[in-house]
C-alpha cells in the first residue's frame, strides 16, 4: 500500500470515528434505541431504558380485555425476544412477531393493541414513561391489517413503584389511552 492510500485510509478512519458519536447520539434521540449499544459514546449520558409491554385484545362483543403476557409460555418468549431486540434497536423493531403469536392463540379478537413504554430518566432526573408507541393491528379474517402506530405524548405518566421494566399487564399510567 503505498503511503498516499494509507494517509488517505487513516483520515477517513478518523473521521468516522469523529462522526460516529454525532450519527450515534441522533440514533439515539429519534429512533429510543440503547445508548449503551453499538458503539457509541452516548452510554455515558443515560442509563439503559428498560421497556414494558401491554397487550389489549379487542373482543367480538367489542370489550377491551388485557392479555397477561407471562402466560401462556409460548407467548411469554416471543414477548423476551421482542423485548430484548426493542431495548437495543428502539423504534426500528415492531411487534408483527408479538401480534402474531396472539392472533394464533386467541383467534377470536378482531382488534389488537400492543402499548410500548420506554421507562427512563425523565427531564426531571426521575425515572418514568419516556417514549409511548402504541401499535393498532386490526384482524381481517385471518390476516392482520394494516397496523396503525400512535406517539402519545406522556409528560406526567411514571412508573409504577416496584416496576422493573418488563413486560406488564398493568395498565399504562393506571388508564388505557386510545
Amino acid at each position: 500500500m503505498s503511503s498516499r492510500a494509507r494517509r488517505t485510509s487513516v483520515g477517513v478512519l478518523l473521521a468516522l470515528y469523529f462522526l460516529w458519536p454525532l450519527v450515534h447520539q441522533q440514533l439515539v434521540l429519534r429512533y429510543r434505541i440503547d445508548p449503551w449499544k453499538l458503539a457509541g459514546w452516548a452510554m455515558y449520558t443515560a442509563p439503559s431504558a428498560r421497556v414494558r409491554i401491554n397487550l389489549v385484545g379487542l373482543g367480538a362483543d367489542g370489550r377491551r380485555v388485557r392479555i397477561d403476557p407471562r402466560s401462556p409460555a409460548e407467548l411469554a418468549v416471543v414477548l423476551e425476544d421482542f423485548d430484548a431486540r426493542r431495548q437495543t434497536l428502539g423504534l426500528f423493531v415492531e411487534p408483527d412477531g408479538v401480534v402474531r403469536k396472539l392472533v394464533e392463540i386467541y383467534p377470536d379478537y378482531r382488534e389488537w393493541s400492543v402499548v410500548v413504554d420506554q421507562v427512563g430518566l425523565n427531564s426531571e432526573n426521575r425515572f418514568g414513561v419516556v417514549h409511548r408507541s402504541i401499535y393498532h393491528y386490526p384482524i381481517d379474517g385471518e390476516r392482520l391489517g394494516a397496523m396503525r402506530v400512535e406517539y402519545p405524548a406522556v409528560p406526567e405518566i411514571q412508573a409504577p413503584e416496584g416496576d422493573r421494566g418488563g413486560p406488564s399487564s398493568s395498565p399504562p399510567g393506571g388508564r388505557e389511552r386510545r
